[in-house]
């Protein structure tokens, strides 16, 4: 997550859903176990952090870049990349593609500490904020950024 999240912050929206899926399709490439490539998770991964972006740089509160908004953006962008992604497109997939026997809503419980290792990414994405502002690291870069 968070590579994802960092190109949603850096490259925006269309960005982060172009770097989350090429690394998530070269990813299943490298590390494939003998199938081809699944296009639901790159479509779900490139999704979630796209969702994140949107949240991250659109969320109408506070003045633009703000460290208040930034990190309020990175919670909201989170959850956003929980439900769109990790929880949404991705557990879909896979109990469609490999856990069909088993109902979904048990499966869906199994997923549930995935938003452990969600929440711990979160929390370094939002510890790098400081460090991304210093450096003017962000999308829109028209917008000045206050210390």
């Amino acid at each position: 997550y968070i590579g994802w999240f960092l190109a949603g912050i850096i490259s925006g929206p269309i960005g982060a859903f172009t770097i989350a899926s090429i690394s998530d399709l070269l990813g299943q490439i490298i590390l494939s176990t003998g199938g081809a490539p699944n296009p639901i998770f790159t479509f779900g991964n490139g999704l979630g952090a796209m969702s994140f972006a949107l949240c991250f740089h659109f969320l109408p509160i506070g003045k633009p870049y703000s460290l208040l908004r930034s990190i309020v953006g990175t919670i909201v962008g989170a959850i956003a990349t929980a439900l769109v992604s990790t929880m949404g497109i991705n557990t879909f997939g896979n109990w469609f593609l490999y856990n069909q026997a088993t109902e979904y809503f048990a499966y869906f419980i199994t997923r549930l500490p995935q938003l452990i290792i969600l929440a711990i990414n979160t929390a370094v994405v939002i510890a790098l904020i400081p460090v991304l502002r210093k450096l003017r690291l962000y999308w829109r870069r028209n917008i000045k950024i206050k210390e």
